[in-house]
């Protein structure tokens, strides 16, 4: 062996810790970037969710539920996550406590902190004006046995295609600006409760 140069083998040994190092910089890296792309991307498509119509049909029919009531919810307008709704609209069941129900001027704030447990936090939800009416004619809240088992298999469906998008929202703190609750047709009947 000539002075100065060196054998391949010792080569080779010299530059394997170097070589591991920058394999384990790029795999590092590679996985960093990875991760905070799908963080990006998982957000802007929670995002399109929200402002989709997909979602709007979501919480009508929760609230509906919720309410013993049909529901129909307006369009929604988002700013950054807060959501503004200029209507809702329910018609009371008879196991409603209402018969008819306007909500205007809503806004909410949407936490996205909660999704990964399976909820829609509101944080802040917002009424401008509520007119409730307690009595008057109720809807009937049947389902033939057919639709009720198309609504079935269609929740199934979703269940399978979204498993980790929440089903469910939770309110942490709500304000009524404007409120009214009438009742009874005729004057001997009629009231009223009405704050403004």
């Amino acid at each position: 062996m000539v002075p100065g140069r060196m054998s391949r083998r010792s080569r080779h040994h010299d530059r394997s810790p170097a070589r591991w190092g920058r394999i384990v910089a790029w795999v590092l890296g590679g996985g960093l970037l990875l991760l905070v792309a799908g963080f990006f991307l998982g957000r802007m498509w929670i995002d399109r969710y929200l402002r989709s119509e997909k979602f709007r049909t979501f919480v009508a029919p929760k609230a509906g539920k919720s309410l013993n009531a049909e529901a129909e919810v307006g369009a929604f307008k988002w700013t950054g996550s807060t959501v503004y709704c200029d209507q809702f609209r329910a018609l009371g069941s008879e196991r409603a406590a209402f018969s008819e129900l306007n909500i205007e001027r809503v806004r909410a704030d949407l936490n996205a902190r909660r999704v990964l447990d399976g909820v829609w936090q509101v944080d802040n939800f917002e009424v401008g004006r509520v007119r409730a009416k307690l009595d008057g004619p109720r809807i009937v809240l049947l389902e033939a046995p057919r639709i009720r088992a198309e609504q079935v298999d269609r929740e199934k469906a979703q269940k399978k295609s979204s498993s980790w998008l929440p089903n469910r929202m939770e309110l942490t703190s709500a304000t009524v600006r404007d409120i009214s609750v009438t009742w009874g047709d005729t004057p001997e009947e009629a009231g009223a409760i009405e704050r403004v």
